[in-house]
């Protein structure tokens, strides 16, 4: 009886973890950043009234890194199991959010991803007091440490 108790218990602890609540965030670094609808010749396409502006006010001139990364590449990248935060035109990077850790193996095999970097972990949806807002879905659940040496004076 004390041999089944035993391994009823092991499998509780097992799956436990295996369902926890947590989710994993990394930015993915793209080789280019594919084709889209958009030409430099219609910048109006692709940004706002108010950059064109202080653009023309400071003499910038649009040019390729002002295009937006492909649909079609976030599609793919999507499709692997990550859910878009946040991507960089300029850098050529997606921040995605997956529950599965995995997700960076699956999306380092695709021929359009550089690199991949792990960023963050945690509970997406930790308790929040107040108006929550689309920066704070990536709000660390563990407290900072006021200490800037972090545990290393412990």
């Amino acid at each position: 009886m004390s041999n089944r108790s035993f391994i009823i218990c092991l499998l509780i602890v097992l799956f436990s973890d295996l369902y926890a609540d947590e989710s994993y965030c990394f930015r993915i670094y793209l080789h280019e950043k594919g084709e889209t609808e958009y030409t430099l010749e219609r910048p109006e396409s692709f940004l706002s009234p108010a950059a064109l502006e202080r653009r023309q006010k400071r003499g910038i001139e649009v040019g390729p890194t002002d295009l937006p990364i492909s649909p079609v590449y976030i599609d793919s990248l999507s499709a692997l199991g990550g859910e878009l935060v946040v991507q960089s035109k300029w850098l050529s990077t997606v921040v995605m959010v997956a529950r599965d850790s995995l997700f960076a193996g699956r999306v380092k095999e695709l021929t359009i991803v550089d690199s991949v970097k792990w960023i963050w972990k945690g509970d997406p949806e930790a308790p929040y007091y107040g108006e929550r807002t689309s920066e704070d879905r990536l709000e660390a659940r563990d407290m900072l440490l006021k200490n800037v040496y972090g545990y290393a004076e412990e």
